[in-house]
């Protein structure tokens, strides 16, 4: 996963990963977590497959994103 953009085209939202480049409604969960690297071991321990950890470059908080079984995007934001 990587940036969003504002489409000034359209009224929907551009997601590139990997250098490519999906175009839609971008949906999402996200949750608040209080410690970030307890979230991603949980995950871990459940056999769920997450990006790495990063940082918000506005925020400086922490983030990680992992799917859903229906491929959704899910989110855990460290406050």
């Amino acid at each position: 996963m990587s940036n969003l953009e504002d489409n000034k085209k359209s009224k929907y939202c551009l997601l590139k990963k990997n250098n490519v480049t999906y175009h839609g409604f971008f949906v999402l969960l996200a949750f608040e977590v209080d410690n970030l690297d307890d979230a991603a071991a949980m995950l871990d321990m459940k056999g769920i497959k997450h990006e790495d950890l990063r940082v918000d470059e506005y925020t400086s908080k922490r983030f990680l994103f992992f799917q859903d079984p229906d491929g959704l995007l899910i989110e855990f934001y460290e406050y």
